[in-house]
């Protein structure tokens, strides 16, 4: 059954033959995050925070890893949010990122050495050459292992192989003096949030702009300032719009599809966001919160298709 929020033909066959009425229209409706819990405070004990820069979810455990900035430390929770350890480090952690082996991936600030590499328990492993990078903000890393970076420094947005010794591919947006923030990659493209700009721009595999999403203001399909994004499994933009205090989802081709706001984001500014299954984590960096949702119940409308699933399948 088709999963991607859209108009689908689905064709359907009973012993090797092609069902009569088939293909079947199916409508996809949007899936849609319910809040579930939230933990974090602003203080310098362990499972509490000095704004968050960043935050990740590891696919093999679930374990959530939180840039912990003004306290210098990346801090690890379950995925109930349950504290387990926490990672010091000697320079505050811009962001930070969970490789495929279950590594855990962090940005430092300082002159050298800004790529470090730990265990998920939290042993230091290696230095990563840092040579492609001069001032990085933020990192991601894509399904094929490789590092995709925002450089403040000419705002670029670089990609660097699966081991970050070479650099692939190094891109900026035309017509534009705004830097990159955050950065990912999915199914051959690049989504590239751009706070002064107030937009999401996207790019191909090569690095060619392609296309704008949003613009300034406060309606929706509209930003102020956004930062963290994703893309869900079932291909949702999922965008930090934090002074607007709310999220907001997209289709890949840009529409607007849905937000969440209200009483969880009154008094926050979601600021970076991770996804793990079905949960979805936000990070609220004014309040130094972490506020999770997890997906509803996939509703959707099919024409002729409960009668088919009913009685053949």
């Amino acid at each position: 059954t088709p999963q991607c929020v859209d108009q689908h033909s689905a064709e359907y066959q009973v012993n090797g033959q092609l069902l009569s009425g088939s293909p079947f229209l199916v409508q996809i409706r949007q899936h849609h995050y319910q809040f579930s819990f939230k933990f974090g405070s602003t203080v310098q004990r362990v499972g509490e925070f000095a704004w968050i820069s960043g935050i990740a979810v590891s696919d093999r455990t679930g374990t959530i890893a939180i840039a912990d900035f003004g306290n210098k430390r990346i801090q690890l929770f379950s995925s109930e949010g349950n504290f387990q350890r926490q990672v010091k480090l000697d320079g505050e952690p811009y962001s930070v990122a969970f490789t495929d082996c279950g590594d855990l991936l962090t940005l430092v600030s300082g002159n050298n050495n800004k790529l470090r590499l730990f265990s998920e328990e939290g042993q230091f492993i290696k230095h990563i050459n840092d040579k492609h990078l001069k001032k990085p903000q933020h990192l991601s890393i894509a399904s094929d292992g490789r590092f995709i970076i925002t450089d403040e420094v000419n705002n670029e947005v670089k990609v660097l192989s699966p081991e970050g010794n070479d650099l692939l591919l190094s891109f900026i947006a035309p017509n534009s003096d705004e830097r990159p923030e955050c950065a990912v990659c999915y199914q051959d493209k690049f989504f590239v949030s751009y706070p002064l700009a107030h937009c999401i721009k996207v790019f191909d595999k090569t690095g060619v702009h392609l296309c704008d999403t949003g613009c300034m203001g406060s309606n929706d399909g509209e930003f102020s300032r956004p930062l963290g994004l994703l893309v869900d499994k079932y291909n949702q933009l999922v965008v930090c719009d934090g002074n607007n205090r709310r999220l907001q989802l997209f289709s890949l081709s840009g529409t607007f599809l849905s937000k969440l706001q209200g009483k969880y984001f009154n008094k926050s500014k979601p600021c970076y966001a991770a996804i793990n299954n079905d949960n979805l984590f936000v990070a609220d960096s004014w309040g130094d919160r972490i506020f999770c949702f997890s997906l509803g119940v996939l509703e959707k409308y099919i024409d002729k298709l409960s009668f088919v699933e009913n009685t053949f399948l």
